[in-house]
């Protein structure tokens, strides 16, 4: 009789459980790091909207005199900048909120300069610019504020959680 030997093709068990093993490490390894680009990625994205809004508001404050309130949430367009976020895949709510100071204290003070010589000095203007899209842990927000000087604060950034009945107001850490 002639011995026949056949010749084993395939991947024995052994085998196969050390090539999924390797497999699971390195996506425990990588999975997190993925997730820190990707949260990296949104909030660039939501930084370079809020440079975007910081600068119409200025040139419209110069052109003006005055910042202005506008936004762009929930099917509403902004009115007076010309800023579209629909573009964008995260932050595509926004909103202004400006505090005009110097239009009421420049008339305050040409009225008074006029009456009792006092002079209230140089008043500013400031807006508060808001971004923010929704997220399963809640709103995740930045901040800025922009005042007519110029001058523009660090990017603040929280998220509005969600709970039964509404929003958490409470500001968590965001990133």
């Amino acid at each position: 009789m002639n011995n026949i030997i056949k010749k084993r093709k395939g991947f024995t068990l052994v085998e196969l459980v050390i090539v999924i093993v390797i497999v699971g490490i390195l996506s425990v390894i990588s999975v997190p790091i993925y997730r820190g680009y990707v949260e990296k990625a949104k909030m660039t994205e939501g930084k370079v909207l809020l440079n975007a809004i910081a600068k119409a508001e200025l040139a419209f404050h110069v052109q003006y005199g005055y910042f202005v309130n506008d936004g762009c949430y929930y099917g509403i367009r902004p009115q007076y900048l010309d800023i579209n976020s629909e573009g964008n895949k995260y932050f595509t709510m926004w909103e202004t909120m400006a505090e005009n100071n110097s239009r009421l204290e420049r008339a305050k003070s040409a009225v008074n300069k006029l009456k009792e010589g006092i002079d209230y000095g140089d008043y500013e203007d400031f807006v508060e610019i808001a971004v923010g899209y929704e997220s399963p842990k809640g709103i995740v927000t930045l901040f800025m504020t922009v005042s007519s000087n110029g001058g523009c604060s660090d990017i603040r950034n929280d998220i509005m959680g969600y709970y039964e009945g509404g929003y958490d107001d409470t500001p968590t850490a965001c990133c």
